[in-house]
């Protein structure tokens, strides 16, 4: 099997597809950021009656928007939009706009070395580019960093453990309904809605790894392979068996 290249920690998500994508509409909680060397991509979005379209080979694309994307050989990148620098890239590029080529700011000559060494530092160099801020670290609430370090740790131990949201509140001291609040608040998505993109990103990883997506998706806390399939396509677009091949 031929694994893309990837980069998964805390924050961030970064996959490199070495054929052509081409997305059915679809939305997540991710702050976008698509690379390619070769062609260009392309992005549509679908905003009620005004739909807007862009074009090129560094694409951002805001959180929570409908869109379809298609592009070949492209490094896409997934940004927690509640770190410091998701939240400084959209104060700065997407006031108003849910999607904007930054090729005058990533010409081609800074992305193939991205694509071609896909590293923490070399990724870190590009999104500094486009930000004031080089670091993933999060700005938020110290009582919900706990609980998301909680499920960095699932990241990294590569096993689902369910965190029941009793649990959470009492980790925070705080009552359930306050505790849904401040979460969705802080983190701009409800309870139940990232703990299922976490369980994307721990599948994705296990994936990447090397294990088949029916393992995988188990690991993960998914019912079988069907159930995260489904899943990865309403998030991302596409079926995980044509990213991870």
């Amino acid at each position: 099997m031929t694994l893309p290249r990837y980069l998964i920690q805390p924050g961030i998500l970064a996959f490199f597809v070495e054929k052509t994508v081409d997305t059915a509409f679809h939305q997540h909680y991710a702050l976008q950021l698509s690379l390619t060397a070769k062609g260009q991509a392309n992005v549509w979005t679908e905003e009620g009656d005004n739909p807007v379209s862009c074009s090129g080979k560094a694409l951002l694309i805001a959180r929570n928007v409908p869109h379809r994307f298609s592009g070949t050989d492209c490094l896409v990148v997934f940004l927690e939009p509640e770190s410091h620098i998701a939240r400084n890239i959209t104060r700065t590029w997407l006031i108003e706009q849910s999607c904007k080529s930054l090729d005058e700011q990533l010409p081609v000559e800074f992305i193939k070395p991205i694509i071609e060494v896909l590293h923490f530092s070399t990724l870190a160099a590009a999104l500094g580019q486009i930000a004031d801020v080089d670091c993933v670290s999060r700005h938020i609430d110290g009582r919900v960093e706990e609980v998301l370090q909680f499920f960095d740790r699932q990241i990294a131990g590569g096993l689902w453990k369910p965190l029941e949201l009793k649990q959470a509140a009492a980790l925070t001291h705080l009552s359930e309904s306050r505790f849904l609040h401040l979460f969705s608040q802080q983190v701009g998505i409800p309870w139940r809605r990232y703990q299922l993109w976490r369980k994307l990103l721990l599948a994705a990883k296990l994936a990447v790894d090397g294990k088949s997506l029916t393992m995988a998706a188990v690991n993960a806390g998914f019912s079988d392979a069907a159930h995260f399939s489904r899943t990865f396509k309403d998030m991302f677009g596409v079926n995980p068996s044509s990213v991870f091949y």
